[in-house]
């Protein structure tokens, strides 16, 4: 039947859009802000549905940090040879991981 196909279409939209909006949070905001909007600003319920709603985003930007500090732990002994490397790309980004404003 049609409605039964329109529901999962509308289904599979809303899951897309869940997807997409988690992912502009991931890379819009920090932990930092992250922490300030949805748990420091909210009510209990406000808590509750907005880190529920956006744990992939939690999961993708903490996963993020940790590679980031991974790869910086494993470039930093090889500094010498990769200075500018190091000190022009990956370092901003480890200061920027270690504060957790990644």
């Amino acid at each position: 039947m049609f409605i039964d196909k329109a529901i999962v279409i509308l289904g599979i939209l809303c899951l897309v859009a869940w997807g997409i909006a988690n992912l502009i949070v991931a890379f819009h905001y920090s932990i930092k802000s992250m922490v300030e909007f949805f748990w420091k600003e909210q009510t209990i319920m406000g808590k509750i549905c907005a880190n529920v709603f956006y744990a992939p985003a939690w999961v993708l930007i903490a996963t993020l940090t940790a590679i980031i500090c991974l790869v910086y732990w494993i470039f930093a002994p090889i500094y010498n040879i990769f200075k500018r490397f190091m000190y022009k790309f990956l370092y901003p980004l480890y200061a920027k991981a270690i504060k957790f404003e990644l």
